[in-house]
């Protein structure tokens, strides 16, 4: 059983490398995204709007592959810009990951 697990468990490390290798995505990095006030609205990468509520959200994408991020202000806020290891004031922007990254949306009360 013991030996069941392992597999599974490294079934995600193996596809990321038979990914990057068969379809030439560059290297794999971390992203951490987060809110600086999670009531104030939501932060979508790409076509996924994770739950920020509990904090960080965390995912891997490829060098090669542009990260579409916005933010989406709920009524009664509003964005005032990104801030980590990206500093951009647009909601909408795109960015390509060539390294570790943690990138906070920032939303204030109006």
């Amino acid at each position: 059983m013991n030996n069941i697990r392992q597999f599974i468990n490294g079934r995600y490390d193996y596809s990321v490398v038979m990914l990057r290798n068969c379809y030439g995505l560059g290297e794999a990095y971390n992203i951490g995204l987060g809110t600086s006030n999670p009531e104030g609205g939501t932060v979508s990468i790409n076509t996924v709007t994770p739950d920020l509520s509990d904090g960080l959200w965390q995912g891997k994408y490829f060098s090669e592959y542009e990260i579409s991020l916005t933010a989406t202000p709920t009524e009664g806020y509003v964005f005032t810009g990104w801030s980590g290891d990206v500093t951009e004031q647009q909601a909408e922007i795109t960015i390509r990951l060539a390294e570790d990254m943690e990138i906070i949306a920032n939303f204030e009360k109006r």
